[in-house]
């Protein structure tokens, strides 16, 4: 019997220009903790371009983009349970006509992703 997926969270992904800047200020200012950034995958010597920044049951996903145009459009990222019915599902529909398979990354997640009428990006992962 497959169990129906639950969506656990929801994670915007926001656009910083400088990312230990941004990092300083979430944890200083706001209080959140810097859970996992991409010194953990990055090779040696590549600029740490993503950050999780969470406080209770909230996380913020920063990425790097040096040049921040102002058509940029934000991601939205949610975490859920039990992932493979919901991609089956957005599958039969369409969705996912780019991306055929669940996704592993590097950093620990299982994901897929697409894109809405507006091309803002919308992903859902388990993991981490």
């Amino acid at each position: 019997m497959n169990e129906e997926t639950q969506i656990l969270q929801i994670n915007p992904v926001l656009p910083v220009g400088n990312m230990q800047e941004s990092i300083d200020f979430f944890e200083n200012k706001m209080g959140f903790k810097n859970v996992y950034d991409s010194s953990n995958y990055n090779e040696e010597g590549q600029e740490l371009d993503y950050a999780v920044m969470c406080r209770q049951n909230c996380c913020i996903h920063l990425q790097l983009f040096k040049d921040i145009r102002p058509d940029f459009q934000p991601q939205i990222k949610f975490q859920v349970k039990n992932i493979t019915p919901l991609f089956e599902e957005y599958r039969s529909k369409g969705l996912l006509d780019h991306q055929p398979t669940l996704r592993e990354t590097p950093w620990g997640t299982r994901e897929f992703a697409f894109y809405d009428p507006n091309n803002m990006a919308i992903t859902f992962f388990e993991g981490v």
